[in-house]
């Protein structure tokens, strides 16, 4: 345990004998937890205090560093003092607060409440006062304000103090007549401008000056003012935005630090906002173009991320966010807005033209306005877009607006040439259109080459991807979870159509599953469209294994890298293709056009049992690059077959394998396991036996459901 972590046991067990009228015991403990915290040596100190966000030396005096909770302590030592009755100590001990920290008010409070128990009503009415000239002071030379709470109760403590001195100065003879108070302050100061005397009876505040020897030699550096502004940003650029505004409020040369490099606010984190929260912030940033009065028209961030603390401020921080008298211009935008609609956004972004213009990369988690198609108006809006990503977790139809199923579509030709990603993924559970739908029949962005869609509702008709043909330059494609959506369909457009041959990454999976799907008239378009993918992922698909071998026989042998088949009920393995049953899979055929693989993922596959698994041991021979597996949610695959698997699969590289997933699979017990681990056949396993699914939202789905 730390020497701070006693401080604070001494602290909270000191505070329950107080309460419990231990007195003696609280003493004695406060004083020995005082004389810890004078031990510490100066680094230790420094270090403490940064961690508790406070700067290395006390404000009146950098050259000294005292212990965080010095004062603290001894505010209970003077507290104890009063209760033992002891109240030149309770005096003595309230002292070295003010001593330590001349602009803590508790200090000024401590003392001037023991000096009325003294009896020493004009000098706790002098103490008084210098606690409200010290907390004056602080305002003006380091720009804190003192809780009020302290101010007011000082200035009461005062008035008291001054009316029962006044009450005492009356003669008992004629109480009609009345004395003014003179202030002994004031008094002072006159006598020693007449006299030019110094006399420590008239001082403002006795003070016991405490020389400590060990802190006499330490010098104190503020490193963020002594180091170049080139080093700031990088320094900075771990701290959230909320973090770096706290930090100019630490000192001017802070402060100063901070507004001179614009580049550490880059990146501008809104989490949690609320409407006095945006407020503040652009209260904030008004400050900091200002401060850079070249750049005030031309300020512009790298990333704006905005969410709301509670749905009911959600409307009214975004508005105060996007409709400031100074907008806020940005090449990335955030939104995490669930329970605002797009026509809502819509009316926001066509008021602040300058955000709309400079945006590259727009990303929103929105409910959908049906009534009217505003998810392509603010595309419109924000013609420079290069990405694209809408999670629509919600769809709303205003009661007042019906639905019009034959909405007219604003997109044109030629408006989203400049878009080149493009993710909309919707919760299939609320939302039953295709927004954005006109994009990719009117727009046709040329330049697309990462499209993702998931959740939503396709028409039911074999055309239903007809509007791929126009997506020439496609490298990336994700279908996932769409309603009425068909793998035959898909494969049916890239063996009609010739594409440009530039698809790389193609992951499809059906939301139901529909009848066994392979093409059996394949042409020369299938192999020219497919022949460069390195990933392919159909997990969940009715595709058969003779459709598989179809798509696999038309890349170029040794191209792919990363194969996902997990999920597919109509594939079978076998040794050899039967014309017969097209859900056989030719594992030795299969592997030798595979001798590329890297990464194979074979979950929950009803199949693939230890049989399988020897057909795969069988031509391990042609997959000596592989590198990861995944056979999770395989119920019937046992220890034995994934020992041998791996095993032999080592001879072949020579190195072990570096990641093994086995998920979800009771029979391989933990035995294997170890043994995979003890002999060093697998470097990374993987292996959690109550795991509930194999997807995750975000690493391996787009699966949504908010």
């Amino acid at each position: 345990m730390g020497s701070d972590s006693v401080i604070d046991k001494a602290i909270e067990l000191g505070t329950t004998y107080f309460k419990s009228g231990s007195y003696e015991k609280a003493k004695d403990l406060f004083k020995k937890a005082i004389k810890l915290g004078y031990s510490y040596n100066k680094d230790d100190l420094v270090e403490l205090r940064e961690s508790m966000g406070l700067s290395g030396g006390s404000l009146h005096n950098s050259d000294k560093i005292y212990h965080p909770k010095l004062v603290k302590l001894y505010d209970n030592l003077s507290a104890t003092y009063e209760k033992l009755q002891e109240l030149d100590k309770a005096y003595e001990s309230s002292s070295r607060m003010i001593h330590i920290e001349p602009y803590n008010m508790k200090g000024y409070i401590r003392m001037g409440k023991v000096l009325q128990r003294q009896g020493k009503d004009p000098e706790a009415y002098k103490c008084y006062k210098k606690g409200l000239l010290m907390s004056r002071e602080m305002l003006q030379k380091f720009d804190i304000v003192v809780p009020e709470k302290f101010r007011d109760i000082i200035k009461q403590q005062r008035d008291i103090v001054k009316k029962r001195i006044n009450n005492q100065s009356l003669p008992n003879s004629d109480t009609s007549q009345k004395r003014q108070l003179i202030d002994p302050v004031e008094e002072r100061k006159q006598l020693s401008k007449r006299l030019k005397l110094k006399s420590s009876s008239e001082s403002d505040l006795t003070v016991i000056e405490i020389e400590d020897k060990e802190d006499s030699d330490y010098i104190t550096v503020d490193f963020i003012s002594e180091l170049p502004s080139e080093v700031i940003p990088f320094i900075f650029s771990t701290f959230s935005t909320k973090e770096i505004i706290k930090f100019t409020e630490v000192s001017k040369s802070w402060n100063l630090k901070i507004l001179s490099n614009p580049e550490i606010f880059q990146k501008l984190f809104l989490t949690s906002g609320t409407s006095s929260k945006i407020s503040k912030f652009l209260r904030f940033i008004c400050k900091l173009k200002s401060f850079h009065p070249t750049k005030k028209n031309s300020f512009h961030f790298d990333l704006l991320r905005f969410s709301s603390q509670t749905a009911s401020e959600e409307v009214k921080s975004l508005t105060a966010l996007l409709q400031n008298k100074n907008p806020i211009t940005c090449t990335s935008l955030i939104l995490t807005i669930p329970n605002s609609t797009t026509g809502q956004l819509y009316n926001q972004l066509s008021k602040n033209s300058q955000l709309c213009h400079n945006l590259k990369e727009l990303s929103l988690v929105i409910s959908h306005r049906m009534d009217k198609k505003y998810e392509e108006e603010i595309v419109i809006l924000c013609k420079n877009l290069k990405r694209v990503e809408f999670i629509v977790a919600n769809s709303v139809v205003p009661v007042s607006r019906p639905l019009d199923l034959n909405m007219t579509s604003l997109m044109v030709d030629g408006v989203c040439d400049n878009l080149q990603t493009l993710k909309l993924i919707c919760d299939q559970n609320k939302v039953t259109t295709f927004p954005l739908f006109s994009l990719f029949y009117n727009a046709i962005p040329k330049n697309m080459v990462k499209l993702c869609i998931t959740g939503v509702t396709l028409e039911d008709t074999p055309n239903q991807f007809s509007w791929l043909t126009s997506f020439d330059s496609l490298q990336e494609i994700w279908f996932e979870n769409n309603k009425n959506s068909k793998l035959l369909c898909f494969l049916d457009v890239f063996n009609s159509i010739q594409f440009s041959g530039n698809l790389k990454k193609l992951t499809f999976r059906d939301c139901t599953m529909s009848e066994m799907t392979h093409i059996t008239n394949v042409r020369e378009n299938y192999y020219s469209n497919f022949r460069n993918i390195v990933d392919l992922d159909l997990m969940g698909t009715s595709i058969s294994g003779a459709g598989l071998l179809d798509i696999i026989s038309t890349i170029e042998i040794g191209s792919l890298k990363r194969l996902n088949i997990g999920n597919c009920p109509y594939i079978r393995f076998g040794r050899d293709s039967l014309l017969t049953n097209p859900s056989i899979l030719s594992v030795p055929h299969c592997s030798l056009l595979l001798s590329g693989l890297e990464e194979l993922k074979l979950p929950n596959m009803g199949s693939f049992d230890d049989n399988s698994f020897q057909l795969l041991i069988d031509n391990l021979i042609y997959l000596e690059k592989l590198s990861r597996c995944d056979f999770s949610f395989n119920p019937v695959l046992t220890g034995v077959s994934l020992y041998e698997f791996v095993k032999t699969l080592k001879s072949f590289r020579e190195v072990p394998l570096e990641q093994l997933k086995i998920n979800g699979c009771p029979s391989i017990s933990h035995i294997t396991v170890g043994s995979l681990k003890l002999q060093n056949l697998v470097e990374n396993i993987e292996c959690v036996y109550e795991m509930e699914s194999w997807t995750k939202f975000g690493i391996n789905s787009y699966k949504y459901k908010s």
